[in-house]
Protein backbone atom coordinates (compact mmCIF):
# COMPACT_ATOMS: atom_id res chain seq x y z
CA UNK A 1 0.00 0.00 0.00
CA UNK A 2 1.48 3.33 -0.63
CA UNK A 3 1.39 6.77 0.75
CA UNK A 4 -0.98 7.92 -1.35
CA UNK A 5 -3.39 5.13 -0.50
CA UNK A 6 -3.32 6.40 3.08
CA UNK A 7 -4.04 9.73 2.46
CA UNK A 8 -7.13 8.68 0.40
CA UNK A 9 -8.18 6.24 3.26
CA UNK A 10 -7.38 9.31 5.72
CA UNK A 11 -9.42 11.70 3.25
CA UNK A 12 -12.50 8.77 3.38
CA UNK A 13 -12.43 8.92 7.36
CA UNK A 14 -12.40 13.01 7.45
CA UNK A 15 -15.32 13.07 5.29
CA UNK A 16 -17.46 10.48 7.18
CA UNK A 17 -15.83 11.83 10.71
CA UNK A 18 -17.43 15.40 10.30
CA UNK A 19 -20.94 13.36 9.24
CA UNK A 20 -20.32 11.30 12.48
CA UNK A 21 -20.17 7.94 10.33
CA UNK A 22 -16.50 6.54 11.19
CA UNK A 23 -14.81 6.71 14.13
CA UNK A 24 -10.90 6.67 14.14
CA UNK A 25 -11.17 3.16 15.73
CA UNK A 26 -13.18 2.18 12.82
CA UNK A 27 -10.80 3.78 10.16
CA UNK A 28 -8.09 2.04 11.85
CA UNK A 29 -9.94 -1.42 11.42
CA UNK A 30 -9.99 -0.16 8.10
CA UNK A 31 -6.76 0.38 6.85
CA UNK A 32 -5.78 -2.98 8.92
CA UNK A 33 -8.40 -4.88 7.04
CA UNK A 34 -7.12 -3.26 3.45
CA UNK A 35 -3.63 -4.67 4.07
CA UNK A 36 -4.59 -8.08 5.31
CA UNK A 37 -6.53 -8.09 2.60
CA UNK A 38 -3.60 -7.17 0.34
CA UNK A 39 -1.24 -9.88 2.15
CA UNK A 40 -3.74 -12.95 1.09
CA UNK A 41 -3.97 -11.70 -2.01
CA UNK A 42 -0.27 -11.75 -2.90
CA UNK A 43 -0.18 -14.97 -1.28
CA UNK A 44 -2.24 -16.30 -3.36
CA UNK A 45 -0.74 -15.15 -6.20
CA UNK A 46 1.97 -16.79 -4.77
CA UNK A 47 0.09 -20.01 -4.24
CA UNK A 48 -1.02 -20.19 -8.00
CA UNK A 49 2.46 -19.48 -9.31
CA UNK A 50 3.94 -22.49 -7.29
CA UNK A 51 1.49 -24.92 -8.83
CA UNK A 52 2.53 -22.97 -12.46
CA UNK A 53 5.87 -23.98 -11.66
CA UNK A 54 5.66 -26.81 -10.36
CA UNK A 55 3.98 -27.76 -13.56
CA UNK A 56 6.74 -26.10 -16.15
CA UNK A 57 9.81 -27.07 -13.07
CA UNK A 58 11.79 -30.44 -12.86
CA UNK A 59 14.00 -30.21 -10.25
CA UNK A 60 12.73 -30.07 -6.44
CA UNK A 61 15.22 -27.72 -5.70
CA UNK A 62 14.41 -25.29 -8.17
CA UNK A 63 10.80 -25.43 -7.20
CA UNK A 64 11.72 -24.72 -3.46
CA UNK A 65 14.72 -22.14 -4.05
CA UNK A 66 11.73 -20.15 -5.86
CA UNK A 67 9.05 -20.54 -3.45
CA UNK A 68 11.17 -19.23 -0.51
CA UNK A 69 12.09 -16.48 -2.00
CA UNK A 70 8.44 -15.68 -3.05
CA UNK A 71 7.59 -16.06 0.29
CA UNK A 72 10.68 -13.89 1.30
CA UNK A 73 9.30 -11.14 -0.77
CA UNK A 74 5.79 -11.39 0.54
CA UNK A 75 6.78 -11.05 4.25
CA UNK A 76 9.04 -7.89 3.50
CA UNK A 77 6.23 -6.10 1.61
CA UNK A 78 4.11 -6.92 4.47
CA UNK A 79 6.65 -5.45 7.02
CA UNK A 80 7.39 -2.50 4.92
CA UNK A 81 3.25 -1.62 5.26
CA UNK A 82 3.05 -1.98 8.91
CA UNK A 83 4.79 1.99 9.57
CA UNK A 84 2.36 4.09 7.16
CA UNK A 85 -0.37 2.14 9.83
CA UNK A 86 1.47 3.62 12.28
CA UNK A 87 1.44 6.86 10.56
CA UNK A 88 -2.18 7.06 9.66
CA UNK A 89 -2.95 6.59 13.75
CA UNK A 90 -0.36 8.97 14.58
CA UNK A 91 -2.53 11.77 12.27
CA UNK A 92 -5.49 10.94 13.63
CA UNK A 93 -4.43 11.30 17.29
CA UNK A 94 -3.38 14.79 16.62
CA UNK A 95 -6.23 17.03 17.73
CA UNK A 96 -7.99 18.42 14.75
CA UNK A 97 -8.34 22.18 15.36
CA UNK A 98 -10.24 24.98 14.01
CA UNK A 99 -13.12 22.75 12.28
CA UNK A 100 -15.87 24.49 13.65
CA UNK A 101 -14.74 28.38 14.88
CA UNK A 102 -15.60 29.87 18.10
CA UNK A 103 -18.86 32.01 16.94
CA UNK A 104 -20.56 29.26 15.14
CA UNK A 105 -20.33 27.02 18.32
CA UNK A 106 -22.01 29.87 20.47
CA UNK A 107 -24.44 29.94 17.93
CA UNK A 108 -25.30 25.99 17.83
CA UNK A 109 -25.97 26.52 21.70
CA UNK A 110 -28.13 29.07 21.27
CA UNK A 111 -30.39 27.44 19.05
CA UNK A 112 -30.52 24.71 20.75
CA UNK A 113 -31.50 26.39 23.73
CA UNK A 114 -34.20 28.29 21.88
CA UNK A 115 -36.05 25.80 20.11
CA UNK A 116 -36.21 23.77 23.87
CA UNK A 117 -37.84 27.19 25.08
CA UNK A 118 -39.68 27.69 22.60
CA UNK A 119 -40.86 24.10 22.32
CA UNK A 120 -41.48 24.11 26.58
CA UNK A 121 -45.17 24.51 28.40
CA UNK A 122 -45.54 28.41 28.43
CA UNK A 123 -47.32 29.01 32.11
CA UNK A 124 -49.38 32.46 32.07
CA UNK A 125 -47.12 34.99 33.81
CA UNK A 126 -48.14 38.55 33.25
CA UNK A 127 -50.02 40.18 36.00
CA UNK A 128 -51.16 43.89 36.92
CA UNK A 129 -48.22 45.75 34.31
CA UNK A 130 -45.38 43.49 36.24
CA UNK A 131 -44.79 40.28 35.01
CA UNK A 132 -42.81 37.85 37.29
CA UNK A 133 -40.61 35.43 35.66
CA UNK A 134 -38.02 34.01 37.78
CA UNK A 135 -37.43 31.80 40.00
CA UNK A 136 -40.20 29.04 40.10
CA UNK A 137 -42.47 30.40 37.26
CA UNK A 138 -41.18 28.17 33.84
CA UNK A 139 -40.57 24.86 35.68
CA UNK A 140 -43.33 22.25 35.65
CA UNK A 141 -42.94 21.88 39.32
CA UNK A 142 -41.61 25.02 40.02
CA UNK A 143 -38.31 23.59 41.48
CA UNK A 144 -34.91 25.32 40.64
CA UNK A 145 -31.22 23.52 41.35
CA UNK A 146 -29.47 27.08 42.32
CA UNK A 147 -30.15 28.22 46.39
CA UNK A 148 -29.19 32.25 45.16
CA UNK A 149 -31.48 32.69 42.61
CA UNK A 150 -31.84 35.41 39.86
CA UNK A 151 -35.27 36.98 40.38
CA UNK A 152 -36.22 37.92 37.03
CA UNK A 153 -39.30 39.86 35.76
CA UNK A 154 -40.85 42.29 33.27
CA UNK A 155 -42.36 46.24 34.09
CA UNK A 156 -40.41 49.27 34.58
CA UNK A 157 -42.96 50.20 37.64
CA UNK A 158 -40.77 51.92 40.22
CA UNK A 159 -40.16 51.95 43.38
CA UNK A 160 -40.51 48.09 43.93
CA UNK A 161 -39.48 46.08 46.51
CA UNK A 162 -38.55 42.44 46.55
CA UNK A 163 -39.34 40.19 49.00
CA UNK A 164 -38.17 36.08 50.13
CA UNK A 165 -40.24 34.82 52.65
CA UNK A 166 -39.07 31.73 54.97
CA UNK A 167 -39.90 28.54 54.18
CA UNK A 168 -43.52 26.88 53.71
CA UNK A 169 -44.54 25.96 57.05
CA UNK A 170 -48.45 25.47 57.57
CA UNK A 171 -48.49 26.14 61.63
CA UNK A 172 -46.43 29.78 61.29
CA UNK A 173 -46.62 32.51 59.44
CA UNK A 174 -43.46 33.34 56.79
CA UNK A 175 -41.65 36.11 57.70
CA UNK A 176 -39.69 37.76 55.43
CA UNK A 177 -35.71 37.00 55.48
CA UNK A 178 -34.59 39.03 52.60
CA UNK A 179 -35.33 42.22 50.92
CA UNK A 180 -33.60 44.37 48.63
CA UNK A 181 -35.46 48.06 46.84
CA UNK A 182 -35.17 49.03 43.41
CA UNK A 183 -35.03 53.04 43.13
CA UNK A 184 -33.97 52.70 39.42
CA UNK A 185 -33.98 50.50 36.66
CA UNK A 186 -32.06 50.45 33.37
CA UNK A 187 -35.23 52.48 30.86
CA UNK A 188 -33.81 50.85 27.91
CA UNK A 189 -34.08 47.28 29.49
CA UNK A 190 -37.49 45.43 28.89
CA UNK A 191 -36.42 42.80 31.39
CA UNK A 192 -34.92 43.62 34.96
CA UNK A 193 -32.80 41.01 37.18
CA UNK A 194 -31.60 41.06 40.55
CA UNK A 195 -29.20 38.19 41.96
CA UNK A 196 -30.16 36.91 45.79
CA UNK A 197 -27.99 38.00 47.67
CA UNK A 198 -28.84 36.41 51.12
CA UNK A 199 -27.92 33.39 53.20
CA UNK A 200 -28.06 30.62 50.75
CA UNK A 201 -31.25 28.45 50.45
CA UNK A 202 -32.42 25.84 52.07
CA UNK A 203 -32.41 22.33 49.82
CA UNK A 204 -36.03 20.75 49.86
CA UNK A 205 -37.14 23.97 51.23
CA UNK A 206 -40.44 25.73 49.54
CA UNK A 207 -40.54 29.31 49.48
CA UNK A 208 -42.09 32.24 48.56
CA UNK A 209 -40.86 35.80 46.65
CA UNK A 210 -43.02 38.80 45.98
CA UNK A 211 -42.96 41.56 43.59
CA UNK A 212 -43.95 44.63 45.55
CA UNK A 213 -45.50 47.98 43.85
CA UNK A 214 -44.75 50.94 46.28
CA UNK A 215 -46.61 52.96 44.16
CA UNK A 216 -49.54 51.59 44.07
CA UNK A 217 -49.20 48.67 47.06
CA UNK A 218 -50.11 45.80 44.44
CA UNK A 219 -48.10 42.32 44.97
CA UNK A 220 -47.79 39.59 42.96
CA UNK A 221 -46.40 36.50 45.04
CA UNK A 222 -44.90 33.31 43.66
CA UNK A 223 -43.40 29.91 45.35
CA UNK A 224 -40.65 27.82 44.17
CA UNK A 225 -38.54 25.27 46.08
CA UNK A 226 -35.36 24.64 46.08
CA UNK A 227 -34.30 20.98 44.87
CA UNK A 228 -33.56 17.71 47.45
CA UNK A 229 -29.90 17.24 48.60
CA UNK A 230 -29.58 14.09 46.25
CA UNK A 231 -31.18 15.48 43.43
CA UNK A 232 -28.60 19.07 43.84
CA UNK A 233 -25.68 16.64 44.70
CA UNK A 234 -25.74 14.69 41.57
CA UNK A 235 -26.62 18.42 38.78
CA UNK A 236 -23.44 20.02 41.31
CA UNK A 237 -20.92 17.00 40.34
CA UNK A 238 -22.08 16.78 36.53
CA UNK A 239 -22.04 20.65 36.49
CA UNK A 240 -18.08 20.26 37.63
CA UNK A 241 -17.15 17.65 34.95
CA UNK A 242 -18.94 19.69 32.48
CA UNK A 243 -16.86 22.94 33.22
CA UNK A 244 -13.62 21.22 33.55
CA UNK A 245 -13.82 19.58 29.87
CA UNK A 246 -15.07 23.18 28.57
CA UNK A 247 -11.77 24.81 30.26
CA UNK A 248 -9.48 22.11 28.75
CA UNK A 249 -10.69 23.51 25.62
CA UNK A 250 -9.84 26.91 26.26
CA UNK A 251 -13.70 28.02 26.61
CA UNK A 252 -14.34 31.02 27.20
CA UNK A 253 -16.95 32.79 30.10
CA UNK A 254 -20.08 33.21 27.49
CA UNK A 255 -19.45 29.77 26.53
CA UNK A 256 -19.19 28.31 29.84
CA UNK A 257 -22.35 30.26 30.99
CA UNK A 258 -23.98 29.08 27.09
CA UNK A 259 -23.05 25.39 27.76
CA UNK A 260 -24.33 25.27 31.59
CA UNK A 261 -27.66 27.21 30.70
CA UNK A 262 -28.15 24.59 28.03
CA UNK A 263 -28.14 21.89 30.41
CA UNK A 264 -30.31 23.16 32.76
CA UNK A 265 -32.58 23.53 29.28
CA UNK A 266 -31.86 19.94 29.04
CA UNK A 267 -33.37 19.42 32.07
CA UNK A 268 -36.41 22.11 31.90
CA UNK A 269 -34.35 23.96 35.03
CA UNK A 270 -35.12 26.99 32.96
CA UNK A 271 -34.50 29.67 36.07
CA UNK A 272 -31.46 28.37 36.65
CA UNK A 273 -30.76 28.58 32.47
CA UNK A 274 -31.63 32.18 33.07
CA UNK A 275 -29.39 32.45 35.91
CA UNK A 276 -26.26 31.20 34.15
CA UNK A 277 -26.83 33.76 31.07
CA UNK A 278 -27.64 36.83 33.13
CA UNK A 279 -24.25 35.78 35.30
CA UNK A 280 -22.18 36.70 32.16
CA UNK A 281 -20.28 40.15 33.40
CA UNK A 282 -19.46 42.54 30.56
CA UNK A 283 -21.78 40.37 27.39
CA UNK A 284 -20.75 40.59 23.82
CA UNK A 285 -23.44 42.40 21.69
CA UNK A 286 -24.41 39.28 20.20
CA UNK A 287 -25.11 37.70 23.52
CA UNK A 288 -27.15 40.21 24.39
CA UNK A 289 -28.99 40.24 21.64
CA UNK A 290 -29.90 36.22 22.52
CA UNK A 291 -30.70 37.60 25.36
CA UNK A 292 -33.07 39.80 24.02
CA UNK A 293 -34.61 37.16 21.88
CA UNK A 294 -34.94 34.79 24.55
CA UNK A 295 -36.70 36.36 27.28
CA UNK A 296 -39.12 37.96 23.95
CA UNK A 297 -40.92 34.58 24.17
CA UNK A 298 -41.95 34.95 28.02
CA UNK A 299 -44.07 37.90 28.47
Amino acid sequence: MKISKIEHLLDFWATNNRRNTLSSKDFINLVLERIISGILSRFALVADFGKKENETRSTSGQKSNCWRSLLFIIIMISLAELPLTVMAQVKLSKPQQNQTNQPKKKRSTWEAILTLFKGRKAPNLGSRGICPISPGLLEDKNIIWNNQPLFLWQGNSLPLEIRVYSPFNPKQEQQVIWRKKINSISSDKTFQGIPYTGLPLELGKIYDWELFNQSDKSKVRRSFQVMNIKEHEQISQELKRLEVELRLQQATDEDIALERANYFAQKNLWSDALKEIFSVQNPSLEFRKKIEELLSYLC
